[in-house]
């Protein structure tokens, strides 16, 4: 887990998968549901930790 900065001094965690070496997809974690982690665009596809 990492963070990615917006504005300045917005931090939103970021989670990056890789398959090998290649990047395969991101993802982030939403600052008001902490278990629910936007994958699409919009929110549109999510995963969400029990």
């Amino acid at each position: 887990m990492d963070y990615d900065t917006f504005g300045g001094d917005y931090r939103i965690p970021f989670f990056a998968f890789y398959e090998g070496d290649e990047f395969f997809i991101g993802c982030y974690c939403q600052n008001e549901h902490s278990d629910v982690y936007v994958t699409g665009n919009g929110g549109e596809s999510q995963i969400v930790r029990n």
